[in-house]
């Protein structure tokens, strides 16, 4: 089998409305941004991780703790389309071609590099499968009506119906029927290039999510199942959730 080179983007900015500057807000003594970057690095498939950023101070904090940023444009609305500019900037930087790109945001300190790895490994394998999105199951109400956490629906085959804010589907909690989203995003590099070339929709606008493009358009987003505690760094107050579920895990 060929191999196929992947890499591993973090987008990552400071000019949060939620939570300004919260890239670099310290997490037990060290910044959330450090904490997504140094699971990143222990991955066992990627052969790069580089942080995509507008922001200077986030490239010069990366370049000092030894690893590689690239500047982007302060417009993208998405992190998506950050991840595609920066790979099409690294790759003429380093005059090389990466078939695999694996997009993990930088407000998600508790995804390790397995399910990182989990995620690229898929689509290695499989040809018929372009774009992957990881997916925990949501533990509380108060979580489910959160509009911070991205809810999603997903067929028998694993594959995304929906990506929403609100609670989807209709019914009351229970544990392990309701599902969010987890902000490991692996593309092909065709499949992210043309994501690039995407006009936004209607849909993604409204519910201001990344994926939503996607199947808007007819592509399918094949699913990654984990069942290990995941909380995303949206506002200030999960920094409190982050803590537990590190201390709980030592």
């Amino acid at each position: 089998m060929i191999k196929k080179s992947k890499i591993i983007i973090i987008p990552s900015r400071l000019d949060s409305g939620r939570f300004p500057n919260k890239p670099l807000y310290p997490i037990n003594n060290k910044p959330l941004l450090k904490h997504c970057y140094d699971n990143a690095i222990k991955s066992k498939l990627a052969d790069y991780v580089i942080v995509a950023t507008p922001d200077k101070q986030i490239y010069q904090y990366i370049e000092k703790i030894g690893g590689k940023a690239i500047l982007t444009s302060y417009k993208h609305k998405r992190a998506s389309d950050r991840c595609a500019e920066a790979l099409i900037k690294f790759e003429k930087l380093t005059k090389k071609k990466f078939s695999i790109i694996g997009m993990l945001q930088g407000d998600e300190p508790l995804i390790t590099s397995k399910l990182l790895d989990d995620s690229l490994k898929i689509l290695s394998n499989n040809k018929h499968i372009h774009v992957t999105n990881a997916i925990t199951p949501i533990t509380s109400e108060s979580e489910l009506h959160d509009k911070n956490c991205i809810k999603v629906v997903f067929d028998k085959n694993m594959k995304a119906l929906y990506f929403s804010r609100s609670p989807i589907p209709h019914s009351t909690f229970s544990k392990n029927f309701f599902f969010k989203q987890v902000c490991i995003i692996s593309f092909k590099r065709s499949m992210l290039l043309k994501y690039l070339r995407m006009q936004p929709t209607k849909l993604e606008i409204l519910e201001s999510i990344d994926m939503n493009r996607l199947l808007e358009r007819g592509v399918k987003v094949h699913l990654v199942k984990t069942n290990r505690p995941i909380q995303s760094v949206d506002e200030k107050r999960d920094v409190k959730k982050v803590l537990h579920i590190l201390n709980v895990n030592r």
